[in-house]
C-alpha cells in the first residue's frame, strides 16, 4: 500500500459463498500475517499503527465504515503473526476497514500479506 489512504476493506459474504448474500458476523480477531523476518525483502515495509472500523450489520451510511473497533500496533520484535482483539460490543458485522497510519517502520510503502478475521 502506498499514499494517503492506505487501507484494506474486507466485506463479509454469507458461508454459501453465494453473490449477494450477506450474512453478518461478529469478528473477535483480526490477525496480520507477514512472512518470518529472516524472509523479508524489505523489513521496513512492515506495517505499524493502524485502527479498525466496522460496517454495522444494517447500515445504510453512505460512508459505512464508522464504528471504532480499536487502535493496534503491529511490532516488529514480536511473531510474524500476530492477532488482535477487535470490541464485540458494536454487535454483528458486514465488514471491516483496516486503517494504516503511513508506512510506519520508515519504509515508502507498506506491504501487507495476510489479514485474516474470525
Amino acid at each position: 500500500l502506498r499514499g494517503p489512504d492506505m487501507a484494506v476493506a474486507l466485506h463479509l459474504h454469507s458461508a454459501s459463498g453465494q453473490p449477494g448474500e450477506q450474512e453478518p458476523a461478529i469478528i473477535r480477531y483480526l490477525v496480520i500475517e507477514q512472512p518470518p523476518r529472516w524472509n523479508m525483502l524489505n523489513p521496513r515495509s512492515l506495517p505499524r499503527r493502524f485502527s479498525v472500523y466496522g460496517k454495522l450489520a444494517n447500515s445504510t451510511l453512505e460512508e459505512p465504515y464508522t464504528v471504532s473497533l480499536g487502535d493496534f500496533s503491529y511490532l516488529v520484535a514480536a511473531p510474524s503473526a500476530q492477532a488482535f482483539r477487535l470490541d464485540t460490543s458494536v454487535g454483528a458485522l458486514q465488514g471491516l476497514r483496516v486503517v494504516f497510519e503511513g508506512p510506519g517502520q520508515g519504509g515508502s510503502y507498506i506491504c501487507i500479506y495476510r489479514i485474516r478475521a474470525f
